[in-house]
């Protein structure tokens, strides 16, 4: 029972002793950089959390103010913490926000973290197909990665980024069946359906629901199977699609084929090779 003194300057958490010695950590720590030998090549200051590298840039997050800025792969700051937020480069370009008169604006800046396009939008999506979608006034453009905006053939209620090579557009109507536009590259409506709701182009296809029951329609907008039977789907980019059948869920391919039983009381989409599944 004897006071052994405390340990209140080499940490602020601590586990129970096993054999002679007891662990205690800091939980105010440094992030750092390490080799692969664990040195530690250099510590990274006012840093409360680093994401993923990606282009040799990575982000962290900045411990006094919360705001986001960039390290390279040497760890040192190339671009100060001023943002409110950012996600991953695609095709080159990386969607910044930040708030500027009590408003969140998004831009985008380049892989040397120099801003390419300002800071002037409402919402802003990723690069694909060489456009990204921003509102502006509330209203959607397609821009290119120049920063030129180009009005779209209409004025939608929903407008996504580009997927494998379409972007899609909706107008909602008072019917209930909403009309949705699947937009090409080059910024024209390749074809159009009236649909309860639809999805973004899934590899070759794309789900749709008409009214009760779901379809696949390919990238002409026919029609390529009926999914009968199935009553809730989960969305992939790994060319199996989950869908559930009464009260089992499985697995189908584009083609709308069934690949893996409905067998399951819950699943996840694959990732690579895998997919999380439950049983009973």
């Amino acid at each position: 029972g004897k006071d052994l003194g405390t340990i209140d300057s080499l940490g602020t958490s601590t586990r129970d002793f096993d054999t002679e010695y007891v662990i205690s950590a800091d939980l105010s720590y440094p992030y750092v950089l390490i080799d692969q030998k664990g040195a530690v090549l250099k510590t990274i200051e006012d840093c409360d959390g680093i994401y993923s590298f990606a282009e040799n840039m990575a982000g962290y997050k900045s411990k006094k103010t919360g705001l986001y800025g960039f390290v390279d792969i040497n760890g040192n700051k190339i671009i100060e913490a001023a943002y409110t937020g950012f996600n991953g480069f695609s095709d080159g370009l990386m969607r910044v926000s930040q708030s500027i008169n009590g408003k969140t604006k998004n831009g985008y800046i380049d892989t040397k973290g120099e801003k390419i396009i300002p800071l002037e939008y409402e919402t802003a999506t990723n690069f694909k197909e060489g456009w990204a979608v921003v509102t502006k006034d509330s209203a959607f453009y397609f821009i290119d990665k120049k920063g030129n905006r180009k009005e779209p053939a209409r004025r939608y209620d929903v407008l996504t980024e580009f997927r494998s090579g379409f972007s899609l557009g909706t107008v909602k109507n008072k019917t209930g069946l909403n009309s949705y536009y699947y937009i090409d590259a080059t910024l024209k409506e390749a074809f159009s359906i009236q649909a309860k709701n639809a999805y973004p182009i899934w590899e070759d296809v794309a789900v749709i629901n008409r009214d009760t029951t779901y379809e696949l329609i390919n990238k002409k907008g026919e029609s390529v199977k009926v999914l009968n039977g199935i009553n809730f789907l989960k969305f992939t980019t790994q060319g199996k699609l989950a869908v559930r059948q009464g009260k089992k869920w499985g697995f189908i391919d584009t083609k709308g084929n069934t690949v893996i039983a409905m067998q399951y009381d819950s699943c996840d989409s694959f990732v690579g090779e895998y997919a999380k599944i439950m049983m009973d």
